[in-house]
């Protein structure tokens, strides 16, 4: 079994917020590169059209994932970011730990264990 952690969040941003939102993605993408090795993807997508917009992030362990949203809750982004996107949803993807899973009880249920694959 993989030890990775991935995280695919589903948002949809407030009308008139994109370029705000586009600005915060920037400033949310320098911090977790340089404080946080244990972050292995952190890509975000958006349709600017519609304004909805996917996240997809992989850890390379739960303690990784941990770390990463006990950042974000006690960090700078949280509130600026709930401001101006509503979450759809959150899956977390491989095998979370009961720690990982309390740490994320406030944000999702939706749990899925890895039963096989490859990464190259």
């Amino acid at each position: 079994m993989s030890d990775l952690i991935d995280f695919q969040i589903d948002l949809k941003v407030a009308d008139g917020q994109l370029e705000t939102f586009k600005g915060l993605v920037a400033e949310m993408i320098s911090f977790i590169k340089t404080e946080e090795p244990g972050t292995l993807i952190y890509n975000w997508y958006i349709s600017e059209a519609n304004h909805k917009g996917t996240l997809l992030e992989r850890y390379k362990n739960n303690q990784a994932a941990i770390k990463h949203v006990n950042n974000f809750v006690s960090g700078k982004y949280v509130d600026r970011l709930m401001s101006i996107c509503t979450f759809e949803s959150i899956t977390i993807l491989g095998d979370a730990s009961d720690e990982l899973k309390e740490t994320l009880k406030d944000f999702t249920e939706d749990f899925r264990n890895h039963i096989g694959g490859f990464v190259r």
